[in-house]
């Protein structure tokens, strides 16, 4: 089911966002093989003169110019020039990039703090990011040292001060000191949100636990992390939303779903995306091609051919025009 990973990929890369909102709210947006940025008006901020760029937080995004990446601020003009082979948006102050196949950090003045050493790494959340090394995965601080050192097959980021970690090929949970509090079991995972996360069983099921190791009594098909006290679930081959208890609050009905945001989550019937709200009651109708989520009160979504932004009421924002 390829199409389920792809809404785990926009849940996650939506998961966390920046702390300025006046760069937030600068959203990207596509003129033919080019890529600028407008304001939450449809104002043009940047003029679309970039080959690709990613999304503003602590006031920084990156951007690519030719093939390389640099980091731009929200006037367009670089603060670092582009001189990566790969950038990643910031967290927690940090942005990932990429030189001669070596992944290493940046720091909100384009500093490089940690030099391109590891042969990958995740993000920072909580002053650690996951990093590999000679083939094991560890966790290192802001200095680039291993607060816990590389010895996992592999590992999420940490949320709500733990992080799942994979040792022959089961996953189980360690805190900040790298002790394991849950022992290896799960055949899959993600992270934890709103006191939860999602696991996948022995039998192929998927159910979510506590950091105390306690399961909801449920099981499902296939299951989307928490978000805004709502998890989607997949029940006989349907998706509908559970909340924090395990109850169903919204029946599996959807074809597809994506998690909530701002109020709403984009739902599927058939082969239109819409927008539901938390009893499931349609907010926005169905008719866009492909989903997105809400972030400062616009969300990118398909339309026909073309890529458009739209208001919690579904009009469409003209972006840069």
């Amino acid at each position: 089911m390829p199409q389920i990973f792809i809404f785990v990929l926009i849940f996650s890369l939506t998961f966390i966002y920046g702390q300025q909102m006046n760069s937030e709210a600068l959203f990207a947006f596509r003129d033919g093989s080019k890529t600028g940025y407008c304001d939450s008006k449809g104002k043009l901020v940047i003029t679309p003169i970039l080959d690709d760029a990613g999304i503003f937080k602590n006031g920084l995004s990156p951007a690519k110019q030719g093939r390389k990446w640099g980091v731009i601020k929200p006037n367009g003009k670089f603060l670092v020039d582009p001189q990566f082979d790969d950038a990643s948006d910031y967290s927690d102050g940090m942005a990932r990039i990429v030189m001669n196949g070596k992944t290493g950090f940046i720091d909100v003045t384009g500093k490089l703090v940690i030099a391109p050493v590891f042969d990958s790494a995740g993000f920072f959340n909580e002053g650690v990011a996951s990093a590999f090394s000679q083939g094991k995965l560890g966790y290192i601080d802001k200095q680039g040292d291993f607060r816990i050192a590389p010895r996992f097959a592999d590992g999420s980021e940490f949320f709500e001060g733990v992080a799942f970690v994979q040792i022959e090929n089961l996953w189980g949970v360690i805190d900040k000191d790298g002790k394991l509090v849950i022992h290896p079991q799960f055949r899959s995972t993600s992270f934890f949100s709103d006191n939860y996360a999602r696991v996948e069983l022995e039998n192929g099921k998927w159910t979510f636990i506590k950091k105390s190791g306690e399961r909801l009594a449920k099981e499902f098909d296939y299951a989307l992390p928490f978000s805004e006290g709502m998890a989607a679930v997949m029940i006989d081959g349907k998706w509908g939303f559970i909340d924090t208890n395990g109850k169903l609050a919204i029946p599996a009905s959807f074809r597809a779903v994506l998690g909530f945001s701002e109020g709403m989550a984009a739902a599927q019937i058939g082969t239109e995306w819409g927008f539901i709200d938390r009893v499931g009651k349609v907010r926005i109708e169905f008719g866009f091609s492909a989903p997105g989520t809400f972030r400062n009160g616009l969300a990118s979504v398909g339309r026909d051919l073309e890529e458009v932004l739209i208001d919690h009421n579904g009009s469409v924002i003209p972006c840069g025009k």
